[in-house]
């Protein structure tokens, strides 16, 4: 591994990976990286085939299996603080729980306009 003088900076000075891979080949970095990119991939896919969504602050995945459609984040970033609409998912405060829906947060219908 080595370090940038200017930027500060580690990277393996083989294949170029940032960070580096200590004790690891560049083959099999390579591999495992390609391996996790797979794997996101079919997560991403999965997501979208069971119409889950991200926070709009954090991008932690979120499933509503029933109930409200305005969401609070629980996330270690968001602690609770961030609400967000899971039909357009967009952030509101909190105040706009019942104002952003037309007929209710419980109905898949809310004020953002189709695109």
């Amino acid at each position: 591994i080595v370090e940038c003088p200017v930027c500060r900076k580690t990277l393996c000075p083989k294949c170029g990976a940032a960070g580096g891979h200590q004790g690891v080949s560049c083959e099999a970095f390579e591999a495992r990286q390609r391996q996790n990119s797979s794997a996101e991939q079919s997560f991403e896919e999965m997501m979208a085939e069971l119409h889950w969504r991200r926070c709009p602050v954090c991008r932690a995945p979120s499933e509503r299996e029933s109930g409200c459609n305005f969401m609070q984040c629980r996330s270690e970033v968001c602690r609770k603080r961030t609400f967000w609409c899971y039909i357009c998912g967009r952030q509101f405060p909190r105040d706009q729980h019942y104002k952003h829906f037309p007929k209710g947060p419980y109905e898949d219908e809310c004020c953002t306009p189709e695109s």
